[in-house]
């Protein structure tokens, strides 16, 4: 394996936490537009705030771009592989299993993130309702879509990410065999 192989793995473990983080931004967005439509205000403020969430939205989505399908580009400009020694790395590990294995980390990540929220927010649910005895105030959100909606969407795609992890891996790698192809300087 060659330094240039090893960064562009590398590079491509760091997109796929980009994909991670985009996933996140995306359900928070999705949280915030049901409360405004439950709440009926489309005015300057709240889409201030979605705009603050489209934000980081954008550039999770450009950085994980340009680390999943143009690591070679991120590589040359940076030259992350010059300096080395040794020209050929010894691993006996393949691109494939080391994608494979950066996609069950960030699934099983996104799980341990997501299952502890939800239990947490199970439990203050039950907490509220029984403090209460009302499920939610009327002019607020219902909390079963608010609180659950979010560790539960986190929970789905992190099972998600590691069943299809061979999926991805091969979009991944068409996509590269394609820019590879177009561009062969970059080699």
């Amino acid at each position: 394996m060659t330094p240039k192989t090893l960064f562009t793995i590398i590079l491509k473990i760091v997109g796929i936490l980009f994909i991670k983080e985009l996933l996140m931004s995306i359900t928070q967005l999705v949280v915030e537009i049901l409360t405004l439509i439950k709440r009926g205000i489309l005015e300057d403020e709240p889409l201030l705030s979605i705009a603050f969430v489209i934000l980081p939205i954008m550039i999770y989505l450009l950085i994980a771009w340009l680390f999943l399908f143009k690591s070679n580009y991120l590589i040359k400009k940076l030259k992350l592989d010059k300096g080395f020694s040794d020209e050929t790395l010894t691993f006996n590990i393949s691109t494939n299993a080391i994608l494979n294995i950066g996609l069950v980390a960030a699934g099983t990540y996104i799980l341990a993130m997501g299952i502890p929220t939800l239990v947490k927010d199970v439990v203050a649910f039950f907490q509220y309702y029984r403090m209460t005895r009302m499920a939610y105030a009327g002019d607020e959100i219902n909390p079963l879509v608010s609180n659950f909606f979010l560790p539960v969407t986190r929970i789905v795609m992190g099972i998600l990410v590691i069943i299809e992890r061979k999926r991805i891996v091969s979009f991944i790698e068409k996509r590269e065999r394609k820019a590879e192809e177009k561009d062969p300087q970059s080699q």
